[in-house]
C-alpha cells in the first residue's frame, strides 16, 4: 500500500475512534446519570420502606426474610444482621397459624388472586411473648419476592377482649338484676326487655319484643303512660306508678325510672326504662289497710277499756269507749296526758315495776292490779299490754279488763261457802257431838250395870262406847275441818297444827312447821283463805306428789306475810298450764281474795314449794 492511501485509512480510522470515544463517553455520562437515578430510587423506596409505620420484610420464595426495616426489628426483638438472609417469617409465627399462612405463601406466587391480602395471626417475638399481628402480604411485580407488613393489634384485641368481658358483665348484670329493664323507640315499640321483666309479666322475650308498651299494660295506667312517653320527648321525666296485665291475667305493679335516648344530632330515638315490682309491697300494703281497718273497729268496739300509751312517759294517744266508760274520764280529758296525771296506776313505782316487767318481756299478760277512775274509787282490773312501735315511737297497747264486780261475787260465793261450811261444822260440834256425847254416857251407865248381870252382854256395850267414841273423834275432826278458824278463838296456828297431826296420822307423813309466833291475822275470812291454801297444798303433795315430807312454814318478812308450803315429792309436770286442775284455779283464787301473790314451782332438788306472800298482814 503507497503512503497517501495509508494515510488516507489512518485518517479515517482516527475518525472512527474520536466517534467511539465520543459514544463511550456519551454512554458513561448515561450510564452515570442512571446509576445515579438507581440510586436516588433506591434511597426513596428504602425511605419509604423504612417509614411504612408498620413492620415490614421483603420475602423470598423459600420463606427467607431478605430485608427487614427498624419496625419490624422493634417488633420482633432482633436485628437486621440477625434476620436478613438467615431467618425465615415462619420463625415468628404461632404453630397453629403456620400452615395455613405457608400455603398462602405459596398460592400468591401461582396465582396472586388466590390468597388473600389481610388477615390476622398469631406472633412471637425473641421474648417469646405472644403478639397479635394484622398482615399486609404481596407479591412485587415482576418478582418472586413478596413484601409483607406486621400491625401489631395487641392492645387492640386486648382492649377488645375486655371490652367483651365488660359487656358480659352488664349483660350478666342487666340480665340477672332483680329490677326490670326494657327499651322501647320513639313510637313505643319495644326492642328490649331482659329475663326480669318476661319473669313480671309471665311472657317469653319474643312474645314481648316488636309489641306496643301499651298493649301490656292495664287499662287504667295507659293514659299514664301516653302522658310520661310525651314528658320523655321534651326531656322532662321522674319516677311513676304503672299497673301492667300479666299473661295470667294477674295485676302487677311497678314503679318505672324511665331516661330518654337521643342519637348523635340530638333527635329523641326513644326510651329505656328500669322496672321496680311493688306488687308484694301493694299487696302487703293493702293487707296492713285492712288489718288496721279491723284493729280500728276491735278498738273502738272492744268491752274492755284498750289505750294506746307512749312506753316512756304513758301518754295517751289513744282510748276506746271502753276505757272512757269505766274510767268516767271524757276523751279530752284523756288524750296526751300522762296515766300518773290521771291517777290510774297505785303509785309511780308501781308503773315503772310494771314497765320493767313489760321491757324484759315485750309484755305482759293477765295481771290483776288496782285501778284508779276519775270518782277517785278503786276498781280491780285485769292488766294486759304489749309494747309496739309507732312510726319509730315505742309504744304500748293496752288492755283493762274491770272485774271488780267479778271478784265481788267470787268473794261473796266463797264467803257464803264458807260461812255454809262453819255452820255445818258448828252445827256437828254443838248438835251432833253433844248427841253422840250423850249417847255415850247412857252406853257407859248400860255398860257397868250389864257387868252386874252378864259379862258377855257387857262386852258387846264396851265396844258400843267405843265406836262412840270414835264417831265422836271423826264428828270432831270433821267439824274442824269444816270450820277450822274462829274469829273469837284466833286460832290459826291450831288449825294448821290440827291439820298436821291429822296428815302425819292418815297418811304417815313427816310434817314439819314453822309458824312465827309474830304472826298474827286479825280477819278471819284471810285466816280461812290461808288455811285453805295450806289444806290444798298438803293434800296435793301426799295424794299427787306422792310426798313423804312436807314443811309448812309462816313468818312476817317486810310488812309482808309469807307462807311457803315445800315438799319432797314428783313435783308438778310441765304442762301443768295446760292442765291446771281446780284444786291449783281455787288456791290462786283464794290468793286473789286476800290481795295475795300466789307462786307454784318445782324445786331444783325434787319436790315442790307453794309461795304466797300477803301484802298487807300484821
Amino acid at each position: 500500500m503507497s503512503g497517501p492511501e495509508n494515510y488516507e485509512q489512518a485518517v479515517t480510522e482516527l475518525e472512527a475512534l474520536r466517534h467511539r470515544v465520543h459514544e463511550l463517553e456519551a454512554s458513561q455520562t448515561r450510564l452515570k446519570q442512571a446509576e445515579e437515578e438507581l440510586q436516588a430510587s433506591e434511597k426513596k423506596y428504602r425511605t419509604i420502606f423504612e417509614n411504612t409505620g408498620a413492620a415490614t420484610i421483603l420475602i423470598d420464595p423459600d420463606t427467607t426474610i431478605t430485608m427487614a426495616n427498624t419496625e419490624f426489628e422493634k417488633l420482633t426483638g432482633f436485628s437486621r444482621v440477625e434476620i436478613e438472609g438467615k431467618m425465615s417469617w415462619v420463625n415468628f409465627i404461632h404453630h397453629d397459624d403456620r400452615a395455613r399462612m405457608v400455603d398462602y405463601h405459596h398460592l400468591r406466587r401461582m396465582d396472586p388472586a388466590a390468597a388473600p391480602r389481610n388477615y390476622e395471626c398469631r406472633f412471637f417475638n425473641r421474648q417469646a411473648k405472644m403478639l397479635f399481628c394484622y398482615l399486609t402480604v404481596a407479591v412485587l411485580p415482576n418478582s418472586s419476592q413478596s413484601i409483607a407488613s406486621f400491625l401489631d393489634i395487641t392492645e387492640m384485641r386486648e382492649a377488645e377482649r375486655a371490652l367483651k368481658a365488660q359487656q358480659e358483665q352488664y349483660r350478666l348484670l342487666v340480665e340477672t338484676m332483680n329490677d326490670g329493664i326494657g327499651v322501647q323507640d320513639a313510637e313505643g315499640v319495644i326492642t328490649y326487655v331482659n329475663d326480669r321483666v318476661c319473669e313480671m309479666l309471665g311472657y317469653g322475650r319474643d312474645e314481648i319484643i316488636g309489641r306496643q308498651t301499651s298493649e301490656l299494660l292495664n287499662e287504667a295506667s295507659k293514659g299514664v303512660w301516653l302522658d310520661e312517653m310525651a314528658k320523655r320527648k321534651v326531656n322532662q321525666y321522674e319516677p311513676y306508678e304503672v299497673t301492667w296485665q300479666s299473661h295470667e291475667g294477674e295485676l302487677i305493679h311497678t314503679i318505672v325510672s324511665p331516661r330518654p335516648m337521643y342519637d348523635a344530632d340530638g333527635n329523641y330515638i326513644g326510651s329505656f326504662a328500669v322496672f321496680t315490682d311493688i306488687t308484694n309491697r301493694k299487696k302487703a300494703e293493702e293487707a296492713l289497710r285492712l288489718s288496721e281497718e279491723k284493729f280500728a273497729k276491735a278498738f273502738r268496739s272492744s268491752p274492755d277499756a284498750v289505750t294506746i300509751t307512749t312506753l316512756k312517759e304513758g301518754r295517751f294517744l289513744d282510748v276506746n269507749e271502753g276505757f272512757l266508760k269505766i274510767t268516767g274520764y271524757t276523751r279530752s280529758e284523756v288524750i296526751d296526758h300522762t296515766s300518773i296525771e290521771l291517777g290510774i296506776w297505785p303509785s309511780p313505782e308501781f308503773r315503772r315495776d310494771i314497765m320493767a316487767q313489760v321491757a324484759e318481756k315485750g309484755g305482759i299478760q293477765d295481771v290483776e292490779v288496782e285501778f284508779g277512775i276519775k270518782s277517785g274509787e278503786k276498781r280491780k282490773i285485769v292488766y294486759s299490754a304489749e309494747s309496739i312501735d309507732l312510726q319509730g315511737v315505742p309504744c304500748l297497747i293496752s288492755i283493762f279488763a274491770d272485774v271488780t264486780e267479778q271478784r265481788r261475787l267470787e268473794r261473796e260465793i266463797l264467803d257464803v261457802g264458807e260461812r255454809e261450811r262453819q255452820k255445818i261444822g258448828q252445827d256437828l260440834h254443838d248438835d251432833l257431838q253433844q248427841h253422840l256425847i250423850g249417847v255415850e254416857a247412857l252406853a257407859l251407865l248400860l255398860e257397868k250395870r250389864l257387868e252386874q248381870k252378864s259379862k258377855a252382854n257387857a262386852g258387846l256395850a264396851h265396844e258400843m262406847v267405843a265406836l262412840i267414841r270414835e264417831a265422836i273423834t271423826k264428828t270432831r275432826t270433821i267439824a274442824r275441818g269444816l270450820s277450822p278458824v274462829y274469829i273469837g278463838e284466833g286460832a290459826l296456828f291450831t288449825a294448821i297444827r290440827d291439820l298436821a297431826k291429822q296428815v302425819e296420822s292418815i297418811f304417815g307423813v313427816s310434817f314439819r312447821l314453822d309458824v312465827s309466833k309474830a304472826v298474827q291475822v286479825k280477819d278471819n275470812a284471810a285466816a280461812v283463805h290461808i288455811f285453805r291454801i295450806i289444806q290444798e297444798a298438803v293434800n296435793n303433795a301426799v295424794r299427787h306428789g306422792r310426798a313423804r315430807h312436807v314443811a309448812v312454814s309462816l313468818k312476817p318478812k317486810k310488812g309482808r306475810l309469807t307462807l311457803t308450803i315445800s315438799d319432797d315429792g314428783l313435783g308438778m309436770p310441765d304442762d301443768i298450764g295446760e292442765k291446771k286442775g281446780l284444786g291449783l284455779s281455787i288456791m290462786h283464787h283464794r290468793a286473789r281474795m286476800i290481795g295475795a301473790d300466789l307462786v307454784i314451782k318445782n324445786n331444783p332438788k325434787g319436790g315442790t314449794s307453794v309461795i304466797c306472800q300477803l301484802a298487807h298482814a300484821s
